[in-house]
């Protein structure tokens, strides 16, 4: 009886030392205040948007944990108390603006610490991710990318999650902004504090909508002052100080979600329970009747069933030992109280410590703690994390859980740890290898490749992608090779695909691949056959080699060319001698025919076809880039206009000639007389196209050459050109006539109407001024010639107009005349005795340096051959020159190009003439040169 006296007592009072407890806490745990005579009132700010922890309730009073313990804070020290709620931002303005002592709700930085003291933690908060239940893969920082996620203005998280890359934010001024903006899908994701997060969800009824991550971070609540006011903070910790742990918990109740009840409420709870104990007392005596006869019954049971239990504990034992996981418990007290051999192994026997007294590392610690923590309310923890065992870092898969009872008592938390450290060695590892991988061929200029057993792409990277001529893998992704290469190769390609299975790999494999504008690349593959986890597979690497080609196509084109200038140049010496010759004697002849003799029409046929084959050599030269040319400042357009009367006499009367030039001038360093040479050919062949008239149109214009526009035309510098663009409406050409049509003595003309000189003269000419020429044509739709000459900033050079020529005019001087080709020399000799000069001849070099040796004193103008044995003219004119620094030379050769290329040849006083010339050329020539006044 005394034993249900004693159950009925404590069931019957309890209530009633709760109500006394709980209701008058002043009354039982109140402590002496502190001094306060140098601290009178205090001003306290913080965030009004925290709940549970400061709060404003539907009247817009300030409510929570932090309002209750300022309140009792106040009531202990006898200091009054202003807290002010407001926004984060102006919160932090207040204090350091000095309109507030104390912030309260703040996160400690290391930002932050250099302008203000802390007081220690008092609650510590997680930070995780919260994300719409539709988004899948959100699991950390690095999944945060491309999305905009919402956050709090001045929110420790802000920092966090910029110092991590992420910069995609939308800053609301409070959570309740943040929650409401996520319920309108304003925004998905969203980083913030987790208790007010729940908080609002949970009263917007928005719970089932979100998920979170496990935390980003977790941060500790602190109160601080401005930095020095340490004995404001002092007085601060001191207040907190005297509320004990029952007043905290009290309070912490009242607003995490336990609710206070009333002393009526308590009475009436306690009346409740006291005739519930009178039933259930009633019903005990009863029960305990048969119960008496049922325990004998069932003692043998138990026996046997506690035999079971043994050995089934006996078995979990075994099987716990045997993991190679770390396995341990911890009671409700904090203290190891299970733990398994391969624990033992890790961290030495722990059983009866704290987790505490085994992790000494600081930051390993906190972690520890705070899972052991959160299993201790109920969370089940499960995540990726590293502690330092022995100096050394281990990466852990940690799993930390309550351990409930059949009646869901907690009796303490499990934890188990995986080492994962070894198998994160060879991921990361991997990784890095990956990354590396995938950095060298996304950054080479080689495509990459590979293909499955079934010649489809399996992956390849962005040069490859564009070498097919698209834009992203996932167009080629699963596509066979054959979708982009050239029809002519589809099936040669496929074959290909097969031998280097059936090989084990290919070499220098040549193929061209097709976009979809047209456009033509040609690839150089080396593959060889891997076998993978994915099976047998082809690992390709492809180059562009479409400048290549077009390079050696140039080279080759530029080796004939060079082959047949060189050609036309050694021709060139010998027959411009005999057509000197043949002029010069013929030009005697007809001076001393009287008028009318019937033999002066014979001697123009003579001079007419002797200059036909003057001009032929001269395109020879032309073409072969061995002409010389007389560079000067000109306006491209200028040049245009100037041609266009004599361009319209090449041209038929059905066919229209239209001149379309810029408005401002296009300045070139060019020989406009060359240039006028280009025009002609270029207006010619487009006649010739046209047999039933059309239409010829010549525009001038500029182009600036990027790379875009050299990879595209295979050629050209980068820069900025004048362009003359020559277009008609003819027949046009095929790609077959266009790759030959520069080609020299090619020509599309009925035998007997054309040299095939035309365009390669053209060539010759443009590539003399350092500029470019290519054609545009389709069989049917006419053609258009582009030639493109580098811009020049410079001034035009002021035009100088010939005069009309006069007879030329003699003199007594003495000239020293030097030519091997006896013919020449004499016929040379010849002209200038018959107009009174004293003539001293040379056969070569040697011979010229002697004679003037002889004749110092006399010779005033020498008149060298380019070309001749023993020493050239160049080399006599050096020696003479070291004798006589002042003496005039005119340089005669058929074959221009060693004087081309002597730089400072063609200074003052040194001339040149091109063979063959008529004899008044000569004699104005020498003429000018004795009159000039040089020095």
């Amino acid at each position: 009886m005394n034993k249900w006296i004693l159950i009925f007592s404590r069931l019957f009072f309890f209530p009633f030392l709760l109500y006394v407890v709980f209701c008058d806490p002043a009354n039982c745990f109140a402590l002496p205040t502190s001094s306060t005579h140098k601290i009178k009132s205090i001003t306290v700010v913080a965030d009004d948007n925290y709940p549970p922890y400061i709060f404003r309730s539907a009247d817009g009073k300030l409510q929570g944990i932090l309002v209750d313990e300022w309140s009792l804070w106040e009531k202990k020290t006898g200091i009054p108390v202003q807290l002010f709620g407001m926004d984060w931002w102006k919160a932090k303005e207040f204090l350091t603006d000095g309109k507030a002592d104390v912030i309260d709700t703040i996160f400690f930085t290391a930002e932050r610490a250099a302008v203000l003291d802390f007081s220690k933690p008092y609650a510590t908060l997680e930070v995780p991710i919260f994300f719409n239940k539709d988004i899948s893969g959100i699991s950390g920082l690095a999944s945060l990318r491309g999305f905009t996620i919402g956050v709090k203005t001045g929110d420790t998280c802000v920092d966090v999650l910029k110092k991590s890359g992420v910069t995609t934010l939308l800053e609301y001024q409070n959570y309740e902004e943040i929650i409401q903006a996520a319920a309108d899908g304003t925004i998905k994701v969203y980083c913030m504090d987790k208790p007010p997060a729940l908080y609002y969800l949970y009263k917007k009824d928005l719970e089932a909508r979100f998920r979170h991550t496990q935390p980003l971070f977790t941060g500790q609540f602190h109160r601080a002052v401005l930095k020095g006011r340490t004995e404001l903070l002092d007085k601060v910790e001191q207040g907190f100080s005297l509320i004990s742990d029952d007043e905290r918990r009290m309070i912490e109740r009242k607003w995490m979600g336990l609710a206070l009840h009333s002393s009526s409420s308590l009475v009436r709870y306690g009346l409740y329970s006291a005739l519930g104990v009178v039933l259930i007392m009633a019903l005990l005596v009863l029960w305990n009747t048969m119960l008496r006869k049922r325990v004998s019954a069932q003692t043998s049971e138990l026996r046997t069933a506690l035999v079971k239990l043994g050995a089934n504990e006996a078995l979990l034992k075994a099987i716990i030992e045997s993991l190679p996981y770390d396995f341990y418990a911890i009671d409700m007290e904090g203290r190891y109280f299970m733990q398994n051999n391969a624990s033992v192994r890790r961290w030495g026997n722990v059983i009866g410590k704290r987790p505490d007294e085994i992790i000494l590392h600081f930051p390993d610690q906190t972690q520890w703690l705070e899972n052991n923590r959160r299993a201790f309310n109920g969370e089940m923890i499960k995540q990726e994390t590293e502690y330092v065992i022995r100096g050394e870092n281990h990466h852990f898969l940690e799993m930390v859980m309550p351990i409930w009872s059949a009646d869901q008592q907690m009796l303490g938390i499990l934890g188990v740890n995986f080492d994962l450290t070894d198998q994160r060695y060879i991921e990361d590892a991997f990784r890095e290898s990956m990354r590396k991988y995938r950095a060298l061929i996304e950054t080479t200029h080689t495509g990459f490749v590979i293909l499955d057993k079934d010649g489809l792409v399996f992956d390849a990277n962005a040069e490859y992608v564009r070498l097919t001529g698209h834009g992203r893998l996932s167009e080629i992704v699963n596509r066979p090779v054959a979708d982009w290469t050239a029809d002519s190769m589809k099936e040669r390609n496929a074959d290909a695909v097969l031998k280097c299975f059936a090989r084990g790999g290919i070499r220098d494999y040549e193929v061209d691949y097709v976009d979809k504008q047209g456009r033509i690349t040609s690839v150089e593959i080396n593959a060889k056959v891997v076998d993978t986890k994915n099976g047998r597979q082809i690992l390709t690497l492809c180059r562009d080699i479409t400048e290549r080609k077009k390079i050696d196509e140039q080279l080759q084109q530029s080796q004939k060319l060079e082959a047949i200038g060189k050609l036309a140049g050694g021709v060139a010496h010998d027959f411009n001698n005999i057509l000197s010759a043949i002029i010069g004697y013929a030009t005697l002849m007809q001076m001393q025919l009287a008028d009318g003799d019937p033999n002066s029409r014979n001697i123009e046929q003579i001079l007419h076809a002797s200059e036909r084959a003057a001009t032929l050599i001269r395109r020879l030269l032309s073409f072969s880039r061995k002409q010389v040319i007389a560079l000067n400042f000109c306006d491209l357009n200028d040049i245009v206009r100037r041609a266009e009367n004599l361009l319209f006499r090449l041209i038929r009367e059905d066919i229209e000639l239209k001149t379309v030039c810029t408005d401002h001038a296009l300045t070139v360093l060019a020989d406009a007389a060359q240039l006028e040479q280009v025009l002609m050919n270029l207006i010619t062949n487009a006649r010739d196209a046209m047999p039933d008239g059309g239409a010829i149109t010549i525009r001038t214009g500029t182009v600036f050459m990027d790379m875009d526009f050299v990879k595209s035309h295979g050629y050209g510098a980068t820069g900025e050109y004048a362009r003359i663009a020559v277009s008609d409406t003819g027949a046009g050409m095929d790609a077959a006539t266009q790759a030959r049509i520069f080609a020299p003595f090619f020509t599309t003309k009925e035998q007997g109407k054309g040299t095939g000189l035309g365009l390669s003269m053209v060539y010759g000419i443009v590539k003399q001024h350092n500029g470019y020429i290519d054609v545009r044509s389709e069989p049917g739709r006419g053609s258009t010639f582009s030639v493109y000459l580098p811009l020049s900033k410079e001034g035009v050079a002021e035009e100088r107009w010939e005069v009309e020529p006069v007879q030329p005019q003699g003199g007594l001087e003495t000239i020293l005349v030097a030519e091997d080709d006896s013919t020449v020399r004499t016929l040379t000799a010849t002209i200038l005795r018959s107009h009174g000069y004293t003539v001293i001849e040379a056969g070569d070099g040697e011979d010229a340096v002697a004679q003037f040796v002889a004749n110092r004193d006399l010779v005033q103008l020498l008149l060298l051959d380019g070309i001749m044995p023993r020493k050239n003219g160049k080399e006599a004119y050096l020696e003479i020159r070291k004798m006589n620094p002042g003496i005039k030379v005119i340089f005669i050769s058929g074959y221009a190009e060693n004087i081309i290329n002597w730089e400072g040849m063609l200074e003052p006083g040194v001339s040149f003439l091109m063979k063959p010339l008529a004899p008044s050329v000569l004699l104005k020539k020498v003429r000018e040169n004795l009159d000039a006044n040089w020095r």
